[in-house]
């Protein structure tokens, strides 16, 4: 058996392993092949085309699961999508899956350290997300990733949200009577699908402090987030 024919066959038992199947185990190889090795090894195809689709396919799946949580605001969204799609969640995933086991990389690289390297099993993971979606589609695609993320993926939409700004300074400010608080839209820019919104907020008349977002609401929480750091030196709870 030639290099090729075991290494077609190595990747066709672990991509068993990983409840995979591939039409073209090619693509596999390709995800798991380092651009240091392609330097090296003329002919060779390395992992980056690949990668660049499974960071796009990662971004829609891990997006499309968090749409349908109606508690989350546009903010909570970003956020947990942010955190779940950055290097060191990624390259945690590649670990556990033991992609870098699999990973074809140059000499140079494998005395560095590449092959555990976060940033290496990262584009890694997201080069093999790419690969099952070429091979597969994009239902595939999402079957892979939710097995590996639903779980914490579903905690992390548990999280209680963001402090509400706006309650927490005016439960502040009232704790000795009511006071006027009053949030004024003072600027608004950008083309109308895409705007900016500015909001100022102030106390019995007095000016205290400006935010902005792509909402008004999200203004105003910044507007009042701000205004709780001036007023009273301090986080909310």
């Amino acid at each position: 058996m030639n290099n090729q024919n075991k290494r077609a066959q190595e990747l066709e038992q672990f991509a068993f392993s990983l409840g995979l199947q591939f039409k073209d185990i090619g693509l596999l190889d390709v995800a798991l092949t380092h651009p240091s090795c392609a330097n090296e090894h003329r002919g060779i195809r390395h992992n980056q085309r690949l990668e660049f689709l499974g960071d796009a396919v990662l971004d829609v799946v891990v997006s499309d699961y968090l749409f349908h949580n109606p508690d989350l605001d546009e903010g909570m969204l970003t956020k947990i999508r942010a955190n779940f799609v950055e290097e060191k969640s990624l390259a945690h995933y590649a670990a556990v899956l033991g992609l870098g086991n699999y990973l074809l990389v140059g000499r140079g690289s494998e005395k560095e350290g590449d092959r555990s390297r976060p940033a290496v099993l990262a584009d890694t993971f997201e080069a093999v997300v790419g690969a099952i979606y070429k091979d597969r589609g994009l239902m595939a695609a999402k079957d892979f990733v939710l097995r590996i993320m639903q779980e914490e993926l579903e905690q992390a939409s548990r999280q209680k949200p963001q402090e509400n700004y706006k309650s927490l300074l005016q439960e502040e400010l009232q704790k000795n009577g009511s006071i006027d608080i009053k949030y004024v839209l003072v600027d608004q820019k950008g083309p109308s699908h895409e705007p900016i919104f500015t909001v100022e907020v102030s106390v019995r008349g007095k000016n205290i402090a400006q935010g902005s977002g792509k909402s008004k609401r999200l203004a105003e929480q910044q507007a009042a987030e701000r205004a709780f750091g001036i007023l009273f030196g301090k986080k909310g709870r």
